[in-house]
Formats: C-alpha cells, sequence, structure tokens
C-alpha cells in the first residue's frame, strides 16, 4: 500500500517579514533585520532565498510559484523592497541574484 501525503507550501511577505508555511507550521523571517539574505540553487537548480537571522535561524523560500515557473516581477520587486530596507551589509549579492532572476524571464 502507498502512501501519498500532500504538504502544503507556501510563502508571503507581511511587510518586510518573509513567511513559510510548510507542513503545520509558519515560519518567519524579517528581512529588514536578517544578519544575511541568499539566493542560492539546489541540487535541480531551483533558486531559494536564504536567510539568516531575522528572528529564525534559518529561513529557506523557494523562489518559484505553485506552477514551477518563475516568480513574477512585482513579487521579486517586492522581495528587493523588503531587503534592502535592512542594513545587512552582505544583502547586496541577494539584490543582484534576485535582478538575475527578474532579468533571466
Amino acid at each position: 500500500m502507498a502512501v501519498l501525503s500532500i504538504v502544503r507550501y507556501r510563502v508571503w511577505l507581511e511587510g518586510t517579514t518573509l513567511c513559510v508555511q510548510k507542513a503545520f507550521s509558519v515560519h518567519r523571517s524579517d528581512l529588514a533585520k536578517a544578519a544575511t539574505v541568499d539566493v542560492q540553487d539546489n541540487a535541480r537548480g531551483v533558486p531559494y532565498l536564504v536567510v539568516r537571522g531575522g528572528g529564525r535561524a534559518l529561513v529557506q523560500a523557494r523562489m518559484l510559484t505553485a506552477k514551477g515557473r518563475p516568480l513574477p516581477q512585482n513579487q521579486l520587486d517586492a522581495l528587493v523592497e523588503a531587503i534592502t530596507a535592512g542594513p545587512a551589509g552582505d544583502a547586496l549579492e541577494a539584490r543582484n541574484a534576485l535582478a538575475r532572476l527578474r532579468t533571466a524571464r
């Protein structure tokens, strides 16, 4: 007998706070207060926003829509605005990576 499980995965912004819903919990991290913000690809080449600090030790958010497509321009812009609202000095790399995602569409 096979067991099929469907796990909810949802990502949204509340102001500058990134919220990631996984299974039964929501993880939050304030991008404006984060120590580091980066964009990294997993083994399959899927881009993830990786946030350290800002309320949680580590929050990762897939940078694709539910249908597996790149995020729309307005959502990438909102992420950039949230990141630039904070003092994270190394967020420049994340902003540049998000800009590359915008132009790669």
